[in-house]
C-alpha cells in the first residue's frame, strides 16, 4: 500500500497541532490500520488552507495524478483546503486516480458513501469558520480605519507613511501610522488631476509626461493604467458634505458620521482592492469602507467627482476595437533600439506599418526608430519561419532531438526515484525491525547500537527523501517540457501542412494564424532595416 500524508500549518510554531504532531498522528494511524506500508510526507509550513498554491501541496497532487498512491491523509480536514470548491474539485481529482482519503480528527474516509458525505458537510463548515474569520478581520480593521490612521503597507504616491506616538488610557506611549505630504510628488499628482481637466485624456498625459522626462517616484514613465488608477484613487479627496453626498449615492459603506467630513482631511479607503492568487482586482463601489483619515488633501472633492463622471462617460471611448485583419506579428515584434512592442498603424488596404509604442506615445522624445512595413514583413517572417524550421540543420530536427533526449532523461530520472523509493522502503522496515528488537532488550551496550543504527537510518531517509522530492521536480520539469516540444512540433506539421499559407480575410483567421506563429518564436526583433527571429527554447 502506498500511502501519502499531508500537513500544513499557517505559521511557523511547534505548539499545538505543529507539523510534527501532524505527522506523528498520521503515522501512528497507518501502523495500526496499513501495517508494512510505504509513507511519503509532504508539508507546508507558512502556507494558508485558503490557498491551495502551496509549493508541497502541488508536489503532492501531481503524484497522485501519476497514481503513485493508494490512500492520502490528513490530521484534519481544512489541512488540505479551506475552501469548499478548492476541496470538492481536488476530492473529485482524488476519486478520478483512485485514491482515498482519510482524515484522522473527523474520523472518516472517502472510501464509503457516509465518509464521502460528512466529508462535504465538514469541507462546508470549515469555509463558513474562515469567512467569518475574514469577517471579523475586517470588521477590526474597519474600526481601525474610523479612527484615521493609514493601515495600507506602501502609501500611494503624494503621500509619505509616518509614525505617529501616542498615550492610550493607561499612559502607556504607542505608535500608528499616518500619511503626510510629499512635496515633490504631490505636486506631480496635483498637476495630473488638473491636466485630466483640462485634456480629458489618459493617453495624452501619458505622453506629455514621456516628453517632459515626468516619472512617478520609482522613477519610470506613468503607464495609461496607473494614471487612470491615480485619478480614481479616493485618498487624494477632500472629505466634506459633497464627497458624503457622493461617496453615500454609491453604495459606499461609510465607517464615520457625516459630522467627520469636516472640509480638512483626506479620505480614507478599505475594500478598494482585492489580491487573488493571480493578480490584484479593483472592486465596486459597494465593497469600499470609508473613513476620515489624517492626512491633508490634494484635490477638491468637486474636482475629484468631476473627473469620475468624465471617466464614465469616456468608458465606451477606451474600450479597445476588435482584433482586425491586420498585424500577425503584434505581441511578437519588438523594437531593438529601446524594447517595447511594435503595433499595427496607419493601414490603408492591404499596406500598414508597425510602430513602436515608446516612440508613438513619446512624440518620438524617447524613441525614434523606424516604422516597418507590415504587409512585407509579414510575409517575410512567415518565409524565415518556413526556412529555418524545415530546410538542412533545421528546427524540427532540433525539436525531435530534445523530445528524444527529454524522453530519456525522464526514463533515467522514473528509475532513479523507483531506486530511492525501493531505498526508502528497506530503510524503513529496518528501522521498524530495530524499533521492535529496541522494546524487547535490555542489555544497555545493545541498546545504544540499536539507537545509534536507528539515528543514522533516520539522517539517511531524511537524505533519501529530499532526493526523491529533488527528482520528482526534475520529473515534473521533464513533463512541461516535452509537453511544451509537442505543441512546437504540431505548430510545425501545421505550417508544413500550409496552415498558415491562407488569405487572411477574418480576424479569427488571423488569431489562428498568429496562435501557430507564437507556439514557435519567443520574440522578432526590428532594428529599422531587418528583423531577427529568436526561436522559443525548451
Amino acid at each position: 500500500m502506498n500511502i501519502a500524508i499531508y500537513a500544513r500549518k499557517s505559521r511557523l510554531s511547534e505548539k499545538g497541532e505543529s507539523i510534527q504532531n501532524q505527522i506523528n498522528a498520521c503515522k501512528a494511524y497507518v501502523d495500526m490500520q496499513y501495517p508494512n506500508s510505504d509513507i511519503t510526507v509532504f508539508e507546508d509550513e507558512g502556507f494558508s488552507g485558503g490557498n491551495i498554491d502551496r509549493p508541497q501541496f502541488i508536489i503532492l497532487q501531481n503524484q497522485i495524478k501519476k497514481r503513485k498512491f493508494d490512500i492520502l491523509i490528513s490530521y484534519k480536514l481544512d489541512r488540505i483546503s479551506r475552501n469548499i470548491n478548492d476541496f470538492s474539485n481536488f476530492v473529485e481529482m482524488l476519486d478520478s486516480h483512485n485514491c482515498s482519503y482519510v482524515s484522522l480528527k473527523e474520523q472518516f474516509d472517502t472510501s464509503t458513501p457516509m465518509g464521502r458525505a460528512m466529508m462535504y458537510i465538514l469541507a462546508v463548515f470549515a469555509q463558513l469558520e474562515r469567512e467569518t474569520i475574514s469577517e471579523r478581520i475586517v470588521d477590526n480593521f474597519t474600526g481601525l480605519a474610523a479612527t484615521g490612521r493609514y493601515l495600507g503597507a506602501i502609501p500611494p504616491e503624494g503621500y509619505d507613511k509616518v509614525k505617529v506616538e501616542y498615550n492610550d488610557k493607561n499612559g502607556i506611549t504607542k505608535k500608528y501610522n499616518a500619511l503626510k505630504i510629499n512635496k515633490d510628488e504631490s505636486k506631480r499628482v496635483k498637476f495630473i488631476f488638473e491636466k485630466y481637466l483640462q485634456w480629458q485624456s489618459i493617453s495624452k498625459i501619458q505622453s506629455y509626461c514621456m516628453q517632459n522626462q515626468i516619472t512617478n517616484r520609482n522613477g519610470k514613465y506613468y503607464k495609461c493604467i496607473t494614471i487612470r488608477r491615480l485619478l480614481t484613487h479616493p485618498i487624494y479627496m477632500t472629505a466634506d458634505s459633497l464627497a458624503y453626498e457622493y461617496l453615500n449615492n454609491k453604495g459606499v459603506k461609510i465607517a464615520v458620521p457625516k459630522e467627520k467630513f469636516d472640509g480638512k482631511h483626506g479620505i480614507s479607503v478599505l475594500r478598494r482592492t482585492k489580491l487573488t492568487s493571480n493578480a490584484t482586482y479593483y472592486t465596486d463601489y459597494s465593497e469600499w469602507v470609508v473613513a476620515v483619515g489624517e492626512h491633508e488633501p490634494i484635490i477638491s472633492s468637486e474636482d475629484w467627482i468631476k473627473i469620475q463622471d468624465i471617466i464614465e462617460s469616456r468608458k465606451a471611448l477606451t474600450i479597445r476595437r476588435p482584433i482586425g485583419k491586420k498585424g500577425l506579428l503584434s505581441s511578437l515584434l519588438r523594437c531593438k533600439k529601446c524594447g517595447s512592442y511594435m503595433r499595427p498603424s496607419s493601414i490603408s488596404g492591404d499596406r500598414f506599418y508597425y510602430c513602436c509604442e515608446k516612440k508613438e506615445k513619446s512624440r518620438k522624445t524617447l524613441c525614434d526608430s523606424k516604422n516597418a512595413r507590415g504587409d512585407k514583413l509579414d510575409k517575410e517572417i512567415i518565409k524565415s519561419l518556413k526556412t529555418m524550421l524545415f530546410d538542412e540543420n533545421n528546427q524540427v530536427t532540433d525539436f525531435s532531438f530534445e523530445k528524444k533526449q527529454t524522453n530519456l532523461l525522464d526514463y533515467d530520472l522514473q528509475k532513479q526515484l523507483h531506486q530511492i523509493e525501493k531505498k526508502i522502503k528497506e530503510n524503513d522496515s529496518i528501522i521498524k525491525s530495530l524499533v521492535h528488537k529496541l522494546a524487547v532488550t535490555e542489555n544497555e551496550t545493545l541498546l545504544s547500537y540499536i539507537t545509534t543504527e536507528i539515528e543514522n537510518l533516520d539522517r539517511d531517509m531524511k537524505t533519501l527523501k529530499l532526493k526523491k522530492i529533488n527528482i520528482i521536480e526534475k520529473i515534473n520539469s521533464c513533463d512541461t517540457k516535452f509537453t511544451n516540444l509537442n505543441i512546437a512540433l504540431k505548430a510545425a506539421e501545421k505550417i508544413r501542412s500550409g496552415a498558415i499559407d491562407i488569405e487572411i480575410k477574418t480576424p479569427a483567421q488571423l488569431l489562428e494564424v498568429r496562435n501557430i506563429i507564437k507556439d514557435l518564436i519567443d520574440r522578432i526583433e526590428y532594428d529599422g532595416e531587418k528583423a531577427e527571429i529568436f526561436m522559443k527554447k525548451f
